[in-house]
């Protein structure tokens, strides 16, 4: 049987790990990082590797599922570094809209929620917007 090189351990994490990416370089020092959602506590752990030390966290309170769905875009920007698109499909009724979160790459991780490069938003409640990014 394997045996894993490393556990993280996040308590406060309801659903740590409910979807898990390489992002690929996001900070440019030439190693794949890892991106860790949860969906419950609306956060996006991200580490560098292949230390995975932990760089940064986006939290986005009110954002429904916000981490459910993370994916590699590449480097949209044209910076030299990787970014990332960040879901939250989940909306409840009279809530926040569904929305995709775009996060450029930077040496000192990703940016918070304030910083994202772009919002991009559903146009009509409880469709699930953002649900496959795939």
């Amino acid at each position: 049987s394997a045996v894993a090189d490393r556990t993280r351990v996040e308590p406060a994490a309801i659903q740590f790990g409910w979807d898990v990416t390489i992002p690929g370089d996001l900070n440019g020092d030439g190693f794949d990082d890892v991106l860790v959602g949860d969906p419950a506590t609306e956060t996006v752990w991200l580490y560098w590797g292949p230390s995975l030390t932990l760089a940064s966290t986006v939290t986005r309170s009110g954002e429904h599922d916000f981490g459910e769905i993370l994916t590699v875009v590449g480097d949209v920007e044209a910076d030299g570094l990787d970014d990332v698109f960040v879901s939250a499909p989940a909306a409840p009724m009279f809530a926040t809209w569904e929305s995709v979160w775009l996060f450029s790459g930077t040496p000192t991780g990703i940016r918070d929620t304030a910083g994202a490069s772009q919002i991009l938003r559903g146009t009509a409640r409880n469709r699930s917007f953002g649900r496959a990014l795939r």
